[in-house]
């Protein structure tokens, strides 16, 4: 009797998705023999088809796949299957699949033997390249052949530990080649292995070379005595990035390339391997205290490090670097970017220090730069190039490309309030003018007439027909973010020639540091306004508690939050060797969701086997939709951790919860609650069509000044996702406004996203 029955499985750990035979079917000749007429299938049978297979893997390691729970169970000594079409819950296939999922006994050994493999692969191919000889000289003892230092005449291999290669070598001398001296054929053999570096995978044999190091910072707070402020969301420096990397990923170049934070010890650390081009993005500000701009960058506790022209220009003095580019895109950046120049560096670009750029344009000409740097233009011809590629739209924008007059009303603002303050009030946000972002206005346009009654110059208005062209002080002048990029040199004529690659090796890019810059860890849309606390998490989890509740009400952002920080971790290598978000929503035992925590360490089958696995370990797991499981497994699940958490050193558990747990174990607690009325104001112009706000609140300084955001100190998310909504719609935004201050006059605070959510669903 024929068994109408496919069994398939997979390889789990490193084996996963290498190929695309991964997936092994048994034939079902052999189950069909093997069953005969038995209508009930056990974990044994399971365990003999696999092996009659030719299975290699570890019987306690079997899983099975269940639809409804759409995961991987462990399969049970207990296990059955009843083999009738009344249980064809397996699938909703005909014939029934049974799917399964083991873990490959012989992994590490064929990883052993293929790697061993590919080397004696490649030691024959250097043979083939390098003829050694050894010239022999008379010494004292007699004639003897000449050895490399460090090597005995009975042990005729030579060392070399600083290559990335096989480091013993067989040493064939051949007469026919003699080189003078020993050291001469030292050189000789490594000039050699490095021309074949590219074949290896393996670096240059200078170990610190690198051709770019792009530094970037994002620090989360800055703390003034006994407060701390959040501080503006980060520049876009994951996109930047990426655009660079893929820029040179498509020269299919052999590039050495390193991204690091932006922190004064990493930034020393970089200098130190004279990489040839250096890139820092981040933000720049000015200090209306000490009357000077400088760099946004970060400390180790994610706290703002004000970077100054001073302060680099100390580590240079006492640090020596070969650096030929330096390119700081980061808004008044001219000032600290100088140093660089004036410590011999002979080309430098930075952004004029009056101005901010635009992130935009930023990074479309970051990216064009580049593409003629690695091309082998010189960096004049780049620098005109990139400007001519990067002309669009987007270029028109904000103020215009020059020095300020010194009785520029804009100025005296942004002087005493601080530039980023005073470009909300620059950036045009009328919705009918075509031309607005290069300042070209109809003559009826209000926030034209408001702007220059504010900030203009009296009596330098520029007619244009039926428009005037508008700006603080000089409205003659084109305005271009283009024109706020400069080079900064000391011998222009000849930086200008200067071509820092030639030609260089085909290949692809050596990323010395991979990280979530290039492909994010996690996933997650950024978050407006929450850089406070992912501080707060940040702060708590460099702490000593081992369990923390992440707990807000849904829909407030607690998921996003958790796999924010755990980008923001993983990048600066805190919990390097594990941080996992596994969703306890999908578990319906304690069995279930163990199987799925051990499975994030391979060949880990029980609890003692992970305990022991991770003893010593740094990770971080973070467990989100936790209130139903906990809801029914609370003190089995606790007794669980709480032994893993005894039986290893460091190991953390994130629980991402709507409700607060109520236990006696310590367990550190952080709300995720309400806006602040400036991060609440920026979510919603960030989700909101311009032309449905009104003129005056188009900017969150202003924005946040209206009745309701003044009145109420925190406001939820889900209602700025309310009036959002109903601003779509088009209802006028005093008329929502007014509606919920007079029905939110009886309702404290902690109930305002709900209301706002059934204001919305009536």
């Amino acid at each position: 009797m024929s068994v109408n029955l496919i069994i398939k499985y997979v390889y789990g750990g490193p084996t996963r998705h290498k190929s695309k035979d991964s997936t092994h079917q048994i034939s079902q000749h052999r189950i069909s023999k093997y069953l005969k007429d038995r209508s009930l299938l056990n974990y044994k049978d399971i365990v003999d088809l696999l092996n009659s297979d030719g299975a290699q893997f570890y019987p306690n390691s079997i899983r099975y796949y269940n639809p409804y729970s759409q995961a991987y169970l462990r399969m049970e000594e207990d296990f059955t299957l009843e083999l009738s079409h009344s249980s064809s819950w397996l699938s909703n296939d005909s014939p029934m699949v049974l799917r399964l999922w083991i873990k490959d006994a012989n992994f590490v050994l064929r990883s052993k033997i293929k790697e061993l493999s590919h080397r004696v692969k490649q030691l024959e191919q250097i043979q083939d390249v390098i003829q050694f000889p050894f010239p022999r000289q008379e010494s004292r003892h007699g004639t003897q052949t000449k050895l490399p230092m460090g090597l005995g005449p009975n042990d005729r291999k030579v060392s070399s530990p600083n290559l990335c290669i096989p480091s013993l070598i067989e040493l064939k001398p051949k007469p026919s080649l003699f080189l003078e001296d020993c050291s001469t054929q030292t050189l000789f053999l490594g000039s050699l292995l490095e021309s074949n570096s590219s074949e290896m995978n393996a670096f240059p044999l200078s170990s610190n070379t690198l051709d770019i190091a792009i530094m970037y910072a994002e620090p989360l707070a800055r703390t003034n005595g006994k407060v701390t402020h959040s501080l503006p969301d980060a520049v876009e420096y994951e996109e930047e990035c990426n655009k660079i990397y893929e820029t040179l990923e498509r020269k299919e170049l052999k590039i050495s390339l390193a991204i690091e934070i932006a922190s004064r010890e990493n930034l020393i650390k970089v200098l130190s391997r004279d990489p040839v081009i250096l890139h820092i993005l981040c933000h720049g500000e000015y200090d209306k205290d000490r009357k000077q701009f400088y760099l946004c960058f970060e400390t180790s506790d994610g706290e703002l490090d004000p970077f100054y022209a001073d302060d680099l220009r100390t580590i240079l003095g006492n640090l020596k670097t070969d650096i030929k580019l330096v390119f700081v895109n980061a808004c008044h950046s001219e000032a600290v970017a100088s140093v660089f120049a004036d410590a011999g560096v002979p080309c430098v670009i930075a952004v004029q220090s009056q101005l901010q750029i635009a992130d935009v344009i930023a990074r479309k000409f970051a990216n064009e730069f580049y593409h003629f740097i690695f091309d082998g233009h010189t960096l004049g011809d780049s620098f005109n190039k990139a400007l001519l590629a990067s002309k669009s739209k987007e270029c028109h924008s904000c103020c215009c490309g020059h020095q300020h007059e010194p009785n520029c009303k804009w100025y005296q603002m942004a002087i005493e309030k601080g530039f980023s303050y005073a470009h909300l009030y620059h950036d045009p946000v009328c919705v009918s003018c075509p031309k607005k972002h290069e300042h070209i206005h109809k003559e009826r346009c209000t926030w034209a007439q408001n702007f220059m009654e504010a900030y203009g110059p009296a009596d330098n208005w520029v007619n244009l027909e039926s428009e005037f062209a508008t700006c603080c002080c000089s409205p003659q002048l084109p305005h271009n973010e283009l024109l706020k990029f400069i080079k900064v040199t000391k011998n222009p004529e000849e930086s200008d020639k200067l071509v820092l690659y030639h030609p260089k090796e085909p290949g692809k890019i050596l990323f010395r540091k991979p990280g979530s810059i290039i492909e994010k860890r996690f996933p997650v849309e950024r978050l407006i306004g929450r850089n406070k606390q992912i501080y707060d998490l940040f702060k708590i989890l460099r702490g000593h508690h081992r369990f923390v509740q992440l707990v807000g009400k849904t829909g407030v952002g607690k998921t996003a939050l958790a796999k924010q920080i755990a980008n923001y971790l993983h990048a600066r290598n805190y919990f390097k060797d594990k941080i996992a978000i596994i969703n306890m929503d999908k578990f319906y035992s304690l069995s279930s969701f163990l199987a799925e925590l051990y499975n994030e360490e391979q060949y880990v089958n029980d609890l003692k086997g992970f305990c022991e696995t991770m003893k010593s370990k740094d990770a971080l797991f973070i467990l989100e939709k936790c209130d139903s499981f906990i809801e029914t497994n609370q003190k089995e699940l606790l007794a669980k951790l709480e032994q893993i958490v005894q039986s290893t050193k460091y190991v953390k558990f994130i629980f991402i919860l709507n409700q607060p747990l109520q236990i006696d174990i310590p367990m550190a607690k952080m709300e995720v609650g309400n806006l602040y009325p400036t991060d609440a104001a920026k979510l919603l112009l960030a989700n909101t069509p311009m032309d449905k706000i009104p003129l005056r609140y188009r900017n969150f300084e202003e924005l946040k000044k209206c009745d309701l955001f003044e009145k109420y100190r925190l406001i939820s998310p889900q209602m700025i996702w309310h009036i959002s909504t109903s601003l779509i719609n088009g209802q006028r935004f005093e008329k929502i406004q007014s509606q919920l201050l007079q029905n939110l006059k009886n309702i404290s605070e902690d109930n305002l996203a709900d209301l706002a959510i059934e204001s919305t669903l009536k």
